[in-house]
């Protein structure tokens, strides 16, 4: 079935109906600090429509596509470990398939604002004027930080990575 390749799931997930199942109430509301942060994952909701449902009218009535992008803007300001979300990235980035946002805020705060929603430091490395950190939580779950260097007023990217396509 094609909603099943990783490709396909958040398509899948978003052309779900609408309306939130007494199930997937129960299952508390969603938010974007656990999604990007990889307590939460949209991956493992394939097999759960009450998950995929809950997914789909969160983040529906939370974000609207770009057209022509892949980003998503938020409808009305919202932010994540204290820093404003410019846009969600739902299904992937390049070539990585997960969970992430662009925020806003110096490189050094979003870095501390993540270990602090993993508990736990990253890896990190600087190379043509970009921060890259990673910290792999389990299987399938890597967080990761991107930002350009100091001064630049750049957003940087944060979120949650199942795995790289390839």
């Amino acid at each position: 079935m094609a909603c099943l390749r990783p490709s396909f799931v958040l398509s899948c997930l978003l052309a779900l109906g609408p309306g939130i199942s007494a199930a997937a109430q129960a299952a508390g509301e969603l938010s974007l600090e656990r999604l990007a942060s990889c307590a939460d994952s949209w991956m493992d909701w394939k097999q759960d429509a009450a998950l995929a449902e809950q997914f789909r009218n969160y983040f529906l009535a939370r974000f609207e596509q770009e057209p022509r992008s892949p980003g998503w803007q938020p409808r009305r300001p919202a932010t994540v470990f204290g820093l404003p979300v410019v846009k969600a990235y739902p299904q992937s980035v390049g070539m990585g398939l997960g969970f992430s946002l662009e925020v806003r805020g110096t490189p050094a705060d979003v870095r501390r604002a993540m270990e602090r929603a993993i508990d736990r430091p990253l890896q990190c490395e600087r190379a043509e004027g970009a921060l890259s950190c990673e910290a792999k939580l389990a299987d399938r779950r890597t967080a990761l930080v991107l930002a350009a260097d100091e001064g630049r007023g750049q957003p940087s990217l944060i979120g949650c990575f199942y795995y790289y396509q390839q």
